[in-house]
């Protein structure tokens, strides 16, 4: 497996493999108006983070198939990961925690903190990265469920 910087040739990889786990992993946990607001753009709004100049976007690769992809970037100096998404036949063999590392290192560089809104399926996840519950319990906003969390990344 390789990791490397998203490139344009990646973007509709990225966005089917984005789709695909949002259907799985993603919409059973939102209300009906969560998912109807997540759905309405939700290609326009991929493409659009994945083509930002700012954004730090790593993509797992396998040959030339394309198997995990993370990604994220500042929003008011504060440093986040608003995406990731693992092909499911590679879920649990390492390939989002290798993202998930690379994305940090490029983080640490510029911030001390990094945060995620996890998905209520991810939070075990994400706990075992060394990312904390902040701010209470699991919330909904616009019918989107999701766990704010964050991570020291220099101690």
């Amino acid at each position: 497996m390789k990791i490397r910087t998203l490139r344009k040739s990646d973007i509709e990889p990225a966005i089917k493999l984005f789709t695909k786990s949002y259907d799985e992993f993603l919409a059973p946990s939102f209300t009906k108006q969560g998912r109807k607001f997540f759905e309405k753009d939700l290609v326009k709004r991929l493409r659009e983070k994945l083509s930002r100049k700012n954004a730090v976007y790593y993509v797992a690769l396998i040959g030339s198939r394309l198997i995990g992809v993370v990604g994220g970037g500042f929003r008011a100096k504060k440093a986040y990961v608003d995406s990731l998404a693992v092909d499911t036949r590679y879920h649990k063999k390492g390939v989002g925690r290798k993202l998930m590392d690379k994305a940090e290192r490029a983080f640490y560089k510029k911030t001390k903190k990094l945060r995620i809104n996890s998905s209520t399926y991810a939070v075990y996840f994400y706990k075992k990265l060394g990312y904390k519950k902040t701010k209470g319990l699991v919330r909904t906003k616009k019918g989107v469920t999701y766990q704010p969390m964050i991570k020291n990344l220099r101690r």
